[in-house]
C-alpha cells in the first residue's frame, strides 16, 4: 500500500527520494480519515439512541404530567361549583344590599382561607 502512494506521489512530481516518506503519510492521513468516518458513523448511533431514550423518558413525563394536570382541573371544576353553590346560599337569606355584600364577602373569604390551607371550603351560611 505505501508503495503504491509512493508511486502516486511520484506521478505527481514528489522527487524520488522524497516518495515514500510522502506515501508513508498519504497512508497515514487515508488511515486517519478512515478513522474518523468510523468514529462519526459510531457517535452518531450513540447519540441517536440516547436522543431515543431521553424523547421516550420526556413522553413518558410528559403522560404523567398531562394525567395530574386532568385530574387537578377536575377537582377545580368539583371545588369552583360547591364554592359557587355556597355564595349562592350565603346570599339568599340577606334581606338588604349591604347584607348580601357582607354575607358574599364572608363566604370568599373564609373559601380563599380554605383554599390557601388547602382543605375544603366550609359551608358559608
Amino acid at each position: 500500500m505505501i508503495a503504491l502512494f509512493a508511486s502516486i506521489a511520484t506521478k505527481l512530481g514528489v522527487a524520488e527520494r522524497f516518495s515514500r516518506t510522502a506515501g508513508i503519510a498519504g497512508a497515514v492521513i487515508l488511515l486517519a480519515l478512515a478513522i474518523w468516518g468510523l468514529k462519526s458513523c459510531y457517535d452518531g448511533r450513540v447519540i441517536d439512541q440516547h436522543e431515543a431514550t431521553q424523547r421516550a423518558a420526556t413522553a413518558e413525563a410528559d403522560r404523567k404530567a398531562d394525567n395530574r394536570a386532568a385530574e387537578q382541573r377536575i377537582e377545580d371544576a368539583r371545588r369552583l361549583s360547591v364554592e359557587s353553590q355556597e355564595l349562592q346560599k350565603a346570599t339568599v337569606n340577606a334581606e338588604t344590599d349591604r347584607d348580601r355584600r357582607l354575607a358574599h364577602m364572608r363566604c370568599i373569604g373564609l373559601q380563599q382561607a380554605a383554599r390557601a390551607s388547602g382543605s375544603v371550603a366550609p359551608a358559608c351560611s
